[in-house]
């Protein structure tokens, strides 16, 4: 019973209870209805989404019977008299109850015995488990929220890292834009100032034209010349033009002329010729018409024939100075030496004419001031060239490109007498452009007598000869090299600190003025180290200002100098890198070549600066070639010497011609029936090879 009694199974007894008549039933008893028992069942456990346990509703027990009322007194009565006295009995029920599940109790709710409303507590739980479940629900969403928010803001976080690093890159790419923009208006400032200056320079000759045209005028004399054929390239046949300089109408003794006849013996002679002159004239003395007997004095060249200036250009010297005179015989003295070369025995430079001896043999004395004296003359009308001449100089085919030479005058008179002198009397200085690529001095047992057969080459003809600068033409580097740089080699030769010191300082007077690089034909570039890191143009080479005393305050002269090319026979690097020559230098490598050809519209870069073996060396992929001209670099290796020809072939091409001078290992043996030596050595094995010193020697 709900009060608290023993509660009886329904398949233990089948009784019938109907409510008392009204005269029987006590005051409180609750009135029954006839109940049919149910065999118990297992509950039903409806299992939702939120684990909710939903209580399975009581039926309502049904209408109390009118009918079946006395017996239902009588059951009712039996029944609570067992359970009475069925103490024993009610406590085996009660452990038979609990080991059964039952799905619903056997006795019909509370609110049907009229003991109070279960049907309200049951929608009361269920709606507690329906609210409990939404709370789940809610949790569970709030939950899936919150796993979503984590995941928004560890995408936010990765978002703002991305951009954080690209903002920084910006920024890097900003200073970077900044520092180049600042080098530009730098570099723009110094043309701005050059342009201003050539335009400044232009009009004044402009005036100084005008006024040579009327004095020309009032002599009777046409003003202005004939137009020149353009410099670039080779001339059409609508620019071609033939012209005769007038001198050479009389036909008398010229500057050069040689009689095959004359008995050999005399200076100058070479296979049996001599200089033939009447009355007796000095060497290359000119004479006038008048004392030129010829049968032609009449004759008048038509005035688009007549040859306007010099064929030397518009910078040579006059024929009657001293100065010219001065430089000829430096330049016939060296050819005289390079003829009496020893061939049967090829001595080091280091062990050919020492203390001097080709100094003076060369200015044509013995006495040290007349020879520095000589020297300071040609010098000076070298230094005067250089001023005239731009920072890059446009040189045109065919010509010959040297490298190195570092003071080996002997190795440079044999390419001379192999490949060809630069002499209008026995060379090829007429038809052929010479570039000599920096490095002539320091090291080398005749530095002085290579720097004054170069300066008077320049003299004698400043548009044929293009002298470069090399990182040795400066004064730190010189005096950095004790007794075996320039300065040392000054001291050594002229035996007195005064004159030792004229000699240096006017060197560099002309060494300061040197170009850096030359363009031939716009399409091969000759400088003497390298592009280093490839970020300047032509038009920075074009525009540089001289002198330059120091190449430690200018980072395009340092590149220019200084840098080397990354090897391509060995581990190729890309890029710009550092050099083992010191933490100021750099090496480039085969792709910052690519760039700067591609962005100058050229073809080539021809430098020097390292020794190679066989003399030159072509690199990065045929773009850039290195040439070395000393042989026997320092006389500790075994490298070849070379210079390159640039000449046009049959198709019109320039082609590049490495002409090599082998290096030395024995001794030259004449060629069978040749006059001139061979220059193929016969090889002897050496007991003690020489000792190998690293390539990048020159720092």
């Amino acid at each position: 019973a709900e009060g608290g009694g023993v509660a009886v199974p329904s398949y233990q007894m089948q009784l019938a209870i109907a409510p008392l008549p009204s005269s029987c039933s006590p005051p409180d008893t609750p009135q029954y209805s006839s109940v049919t028992p149910r065999p118990p069942t297992r509950p039903s456990h409806t299992h939702t989404h939120s684990h909710t346990h939903t209580t399975p509703a009581r039926t309502a027990p049904p209408a109390p019977s009118i009918a079946n009322a006395p017996m239902a007194a009588v059951a009712a009565a039996e029944s609570v008299l067992s359970i009475l006295t069925g103490g024993m009995r009610a406590r085996e029920l009660k452990n038979d109850m609990t080991t059964c599940e039952m799905s619903q109790p056997l006795w019909p709710s509370s609110s049907a015995l009229g003991l109070g409303d279960s049907r309200g507590d049951a929608e009361n739980e269920r709606e507690k488990d329906r609210a409990h479940a939404r709370e789940r629900e809610r949790e569970q969403e709030r939950e899936m929220e919150r796993e979503r928010h984590r995941k928004q803001e560890a995408m936010l976080q990765v978002a703002l890292q991305e951009t954080e690093n690209i903002v920084r890159q910006q920024q890097a790419r900003i200073q970077d834009l900044q520092t180049q923009m600042q080098t530009r208006d730098a570099c723009q400032t110094q043309h701005d100032g050059e342009l201003s200056r050539i335009q400044s320079d232009a009009s004044r000759l402009h005036e100084e034209n005008k006024r040579l045209s009327i004095q020309l005028q009032i002599a009777g004399t046409p003003a202005t010349p004939p137009p020149r054929a353009p410099s670039s390239g080779m001339p059409s046949a609508a620019h071609q033009r033939v012209v005769i300089d007038d001198h050479i109408v009389l036909a008398g003794v010229l500057e050069y002329d040689f009689d095959p006849t004359a008995s050999p013996g005399t200076p100058g002679n070479q296979n049996g010729s001599v200089r033939r002159t009447r009355s007796n004239p000095g060497i290359g003395h000119h004479q006038s018409p008048s004392e030129c007997p010829s049968k032609n004095s009449e004759l008048r060249l038509n005035p688009e024939l007549k040859a306007t200036s010099d064929w030397r250009g518009d910078l040579a010297l006059a024929r009657d100075s001293n100065v010219y005179t001065t430089a000829r015989t430096v330049v016939e003295r060296a050819a005289e030496m390079m003829d009496n070369l020893d061939m049967t025995q090829d001595l080091p430079d280091s062990s050919w004419n020492l203390n001097g001896q080709a100094l003076y043999q060369l200015l044509g004395t013995s006495d040290p001031h007349s020879a520095v004296q000589k020297f300071e003359s040609i010098a000076s009308c070298c230094e005067s060239c250089l001023r005239s001449q731009p920072p890059l100089i446009d040189v045109q085919p065919p010509c010959k490109i040297f490298g190195d030479i570092h003071g080996q005058l002997r190795d440079l008179l044999l390419l001379f007498r192999e490949f060809g002198f630069p002499s209008h009397r026995r060379g090829d200085i007429e038809c052929t452009n010479y570039i000599f690529n920096g490095d002539f001095v320091d090291r080398g047992a005749h530095q002085l007598e290579c720097v004054t057969l170069l300066f008077a080459l320049k003299a004698l003809y400043p548009e044929q000869i293009t002298l470069l600068r090399g990182n040795h033409e400066f004064r730190e580097q010189n005096e950095s090299m004790g007794e075996s740089g320039f300065l040392g080699a000054c001291h050594t030769h002229l035996r007195d600190q005064t004159l030792a010191r004229r000699f240096y300082d006017r060197s560099h007077d002309c060494f300061d003025w040197l170009p850096l690089s030359s363009l031939i034909n716009h399409s091969i570039l000759v400088l003497h180290g390298g592009i280093g890191d490839g970020q300047f143009t032509l038009h920075h080479l074009r525009g540089f200002q001289r002198p330059i005393r120091t190449w430690t305050t200018n980072k395009l002269v340092e590149h220019v100098l200084w840098s080397d090319p990354s090897d391509s026979d060995s581990a190729m690097k890309m890029g710009v890198h550092g050099s083992p020559r010191g933490e100021t230098c750099i090496e480039f490598g085969p792709d910052v070549t690519a760039r700067f050809c591609q962005d100058n519209k050229i073809k080539l870069i021809v430098r020097a600066h390292q020794f190679v073996d066989h003399g030159y060396k072509i690199m990065h992929g045929g773009q850039l070639v290195t040439v070395f001209s000393a042989r026997n670099y320092l006389d500790l290796q075994s490298n070849d010497s070379a210079l390159l020809l640039i000449a046009y072939d049959s198709q019109g091409k320039m082609r590049v011609r490495p002409k090599r001078l082998l290096h030395r290992e024995g001794h030259y043996m004449p060629a069978p029936n040749q006059g001139s030596p061979h220059l193929e050595p016969y090889k002897l094995q050496p007991q003690n090879p020489p000792p190998m010193i690293p390539q990048k020697l020159e720092w």
